[in-house]
């Protein structure tokens, strides 16, 4: 398989025309490149009554999976910016077909399979709960540390595969959705996230941590959301409160996030 761009027209007369197609030798086939490659201008402001000069200009193009006709896992594609060829027997003869930039990549239809990937075995996590997790195709026999945040939960040494099971307990931070990242010793990361989930009772509930409402729930009491944390109520949700007799008190810094579909009746 082979890309070809073309770029045609004389930039002093007028916009530059930029257009691809898709080689396959195999099938001895060529055909347009869908959609069609885009001619992107950047400017500068100069010093001079602030006038725009060109400054560079950049090809935008894309490959459909499907105009690769791939069998393989591993797909060599070539890219090639060229003069298009003209027929031999004008008068005069075509000028000869000039080659300004070329590029050659594989398009890899199991990356994903070789991903470095962390697989928490839960959504939602209490503060001071365990959590499951697996870690895989990271560096073999690395060093390796797992970070909720800023905070590290786990410090030990990958498999020979890369790979790592375990659990860490979910630590308390004021924020009400946490970035995991697990890193090797040569940078190779891996990331999730997990959100800690409120625990409710029926009386009354004062909210410390940020944490995620994940079921309906009925407090009979009043609720007060501080220490900089939030609240969030999440879609399909309901807080149910007697809100006639009973308050609701978010102190400076903190606050109750109700997401579409959440609410508080």
């Amino acid at each position: 398989m082979e890309v070809v761009l073309h770029v045609e027209g004389d930039r002093s007369q007028g916009p530059l025309l930029v257009s691809g197609v898709v080689i396959n030798y195999t099938l001895l086939q060529a055909f347009p490149l869908v959609p069609t490659p885009r001619l992107v201008n950047a400017t500068i402001e100069t010093d001079n009554l602030m006038a725009s000069v060109n400054h560079h200009n950049e090809i935008q193009f894309d490959i459909r999976k499907a105009d690769l006709n791939y069998s393989a896992n591993n797909v060599p594609v070539g890219i090639m910016s060229r003069t298009q060829e003209g027929a031999f027997w004008t008068v005069p003869p075509a000028p000869p077909v000039v080659t300004y930039d070329t590029a050659k990549l594989v398009f890899d239809t199991k990356q994903y399979a070789n991903d470095p990937t962390l697989t928490l075995a839960k959504e939602f996590a209490f503060p001071g709960e365990s959590v499951q997790f697996t870690i895989s195709n990271l560096t073999s026999s690395s060093p390796f540390s797992l970070k909720v945040n800023e905070t590290t939960v786990v410090s030990d040494t990958l498999n020979s595969g890369g790979g790592y099971s375990g659990s860490f307990t979910y630590p308390t931070i004021p924020r009400h959705s946490q970035f995991l990242v697990a890193q090797d010793s040569t940078g190779n990361f891996a990331f999730n996230f997990i959100n800690p989930e409120c625990s409710i009772t029926t009386g009354n509930n004062t909210i410390t941590s940020s944490c995620m409402l994940t079921s309906n729930a009925v407090i009979s009491g009043n609720l007060v959301v501080k220490n900089n944390s939030v609240l969030v109520i999440p879609n399909g949700v309901t807080l149910n409160m007697d809100l006639l007799h009973k308050r609701i008190i978010v102190e400076s810094g903190s606050g109750i996030l109700i997401k579409a579909g959440g609410k508080i009746s």
